[in-house]
């Protein structure tokens, strides 16, 4: 009696295993949020909130995108080489992140800046 209710859990296990395999190869979200994470661009993790914007991952999904566009911002910010330029950007990327990754940095980076700024202003009005 033993050995036949072990064959009957036994199969009845398998027929679990077996269902809950067929239903996670229906499910789509896995393997979109592994491609996205696998990706970790902007695009690939847009796409998967478009589709799965209430998904498991969703509020992961939501935060690395976040990450991936601030340093997308900082890096644009950083690429400026006119000093006037770089004044705006970084008062761009203050004022768009204001908890940013490089908030800390920019701020400083801007006082630098005006510094500099005020400092040519003097050199050029001692000139006059």
């Amino acid at each position: 009696m033993v050995s036949s209710r072990k064959r009957f859990l036994a199969g009845m296990l398998a027929r679990f295993v077996a269902i809950g395999l067929i239903c996670s190869a229906c499910d789509p979200e896995p393997s979109a949020w592994k491609t996205a994470q696998s990706q970790n661009t902007i695009e690939s993790l847009e796409q998967y909130l478009d589709k799965f914007p209430d998904g498991l991952n969703a509020e992961e999904a939501h935060t690395s995108l976040a990450s991936l566009i601030d340093t997308r911002e900082w890096n644009i910010a950083e690429g400026t080489t006119d000093i006037g330029q770089r004044i705006e950007t970084y008062q761009t990327y203050l004022d768009t992140h204001p908890d940013g990754e490089f908030t800390d940095t920019a701020r400083t980076k801007l006082d630098h800046l005006s510094h500099e700024l005020t400092l040519r202003a003097i050199v050029t009005l001692d000139r006059i």
